[in-house]
C-alpha cells in the first residue's frame, strides 16, 4: 500500500487500547424560548437547523476532533477503517448521531480501495446505540425510571435549595424583571420538576452559554450574570441532579464506567483480539458523571466544553508486562484542541489498572 507510515503522537509501543468519550459540538437551544435581543432559536439565521440541532461551526468541531484523534492515535489505529478495530456508540439523538458521524469521517477519510466516490471522500461507517449511558435518568425533564435515584437526587435537591435557593430566585427575578419575560411562564409541562426557578435557570443557562459558544455577543443583561454567578449556580445543580451523592453517580454513569473497565480486562485477556478503539459520543452531563468517579468531583459546567474529548488509555508495560491506564482531555474550546493529562487522586499518572478498579468500584459493583 501506498500509505505513508506516520505515528501519532500518543501511539506508544505500550499502548493497548484506546477508549474516547466525546461531548458533541455546538449546538442550539433546545428550549424555543424567545429571550430578547439573545438570539431566540427560531432565528433561522443564527440557528438555521432548529432547536437542539447542531450549528455549522458544531459540524465543524466535531469533523476537527476526529482528525486530531487520528494525530493523537495515527499507526496505532489503522488509516483504512477496518470494522473489527473500531466501535462507535452514541445515543438515539439527533446531534448525538451528526456529531458520532461527524467525527468518524474526521478520523476515516478513505483513502486506496476505500474511495468508494472520487467526487465524496466520505465512506461510510456505523455508529450503533449504547445503552449503558443513563445521563436522561438525571434530567429534570423525563420521569423516573429508577425510584433509588431518584430518592437521591431528591435528597441532593433539597440541599440545594437549602444552599442556593435564594440565590437561584433573585437570578430568575432579575432576568424576568430587565428582559420583561416570564420564564416562569414560558416552562414546557412535560418538566417533572416540581420547581419552576430551577428549571428557568437552565433555560437562562442554556440561552447564554450556546451564544457563548458560537462566539456571538451577550446581550447587556446576561453580561451581568455570566459568567457569575450563573456558572457557579448551574455547576452545583447539575451535581445536584446527577453526581452529589455515590447513589447518584453509581445509577448515573456507574454502568458506563464499568463497561470502560471490561473493554480493559478483555483486551488485558486477549492482547491479540483486534479491537482498538472505542467511540462513545455523548453530553457533557455525561463527561461529569466520569470524571467525578475518577475523582474529580469538584467540576464546572463549563469544564466539558463542545466537541471535547475525554479519553482513557490502557497501557502495557514492555518489561514488567503491568497494565496501567492515561487518561487524557482535549479541550474542544482551544484553537488547537489541546491536550492535558488527568491525574487521577490517590492513583496518579499513569495510575495502575488494578488500582484504579479499587479506588472506582465503589461505583459500579452492586
Amino acid at each position: 500500500s501506498n500509505v505513508a507510515i506516520t505515528t501519532g503522537s500518543r501511539a506508544s509501543a505500550s499502548l493497548q487500547l484506546v477508549i474516547a468519550m466525546t461531548r458533541h459540538g455546538n449546538r442550539a437551544s433546545d428550549f424555543v424560548l424567545a429571550m430578547p435581543s439573545c438570539y431566540p432559536v427560531n432565528d433561522t439565521k443564527t440557528w438555521p437547523y432548529g432547536p437542539g440541532e447542531l450549528t455549522n461551526k458544531g459540524r465543524l468541531q466535531m469533523h476537527r476532533l476526529g482528525k486530531r484523534i487520528r494525530s493523537l492515535y495515527d499507526g496505532f489505529i489503522s488509516q483504512y477503517y477496518l470494522p473489527e478495530q473500531v466501535m462507535a456508540y452514541t445515543k438515539d439523538e439527533s446531534r448525538l448521531i451528526m456529531s458520532a458521524e461527524l467525527l468518524l469521517a474526521g478520523l476515516f477519510p478513505p483513502r486506496g480501495y476505500q474511495v468508494w466516490n472520487s467526487d465524496l471522500l466520505w465512506q461510510p461507517i456505523p455508529v450503533f446505540r449504547t445503552y449503558k449511558e443513563h445521563t436522561r435518568r438525571a434530567l429534570p425533564i423525563n420521569a423516573p425510571d429508577c425510584p433509588r435515584f431518584q430518592q437521591a437526587q431528591a435528597n441532593s435537591l433539597e440541599q440545594y435549595e437549602r444552599k442556593y435557593g435564594r440565590n437561584v430566585t433573585e437570578l430568575v427575578e432579575y432576568v424576568q424583571r430587565t428582559t420583561g419575560m416570564n420564564i416562569l411562564n414560558e416552562v414546557p409541562h412535560d418538566f417533572v420538576e416540581p420547581n419552576l426557578f430551577r428549571v428557568a435557570l437552565l433555560f437562562i443557562w442554556e440561552s447564554i452559554i450556546n451564544v457563548v459558544n458560537e462566539g456571538l455577543e451577550l446581550p447587556e443583561w446576561a453580561m451581568r450574570i455570566y459568567p457569575d454567578p450563573i456558572v457557579h449556580l448551574t455547576s452545583e445543580l447539575i451535581k445536584a441532579y446527577a453526581t452529589a451523592s455515590d447513589t447518584q453517580v453509581k445509577l448515573f454513569q456507574g454502568e458506563l464506567f464499568q463497561e470502560i473497565i471490561s473493554f480493559m480486562q478483555n483486551k488485558m485477556e486477549d492482547r491479540t483480539a483486534p479491537r482498538r478503539l472505542y467511540l462513545y459520543t455523548i453530553h457533557d452531563w455525561t463527561i461529569f458523571g466520569l470524571m467525578h468517579i475518577l475523582g474529580h468531583s469538584n467540576y464546572t459546567v463549563v469544564e466539558a466544553k463542545t466537541g471535547s474529548a475525554l479519553i482513557f488509555e490502557l497501557h502495557r508495560d514492555q518489561q514488567s508486562a503491568r497494565h496501567y491506564v492515561k487518561v487524557v482531555f482535549v479541550n474542544g474550546a482551544t484553537q488547537e484542541l489541546e491536550l492535558s493529562e488527568v491525574n487521577i487522586p490517590g492513583c496518579g499518572t499513569p495510575c495502575d489498572f488494578y488500582l484504579l478498579c479499587n479506588i472506582t468500584e465503589k461505583y459500579y459493583k452492586v
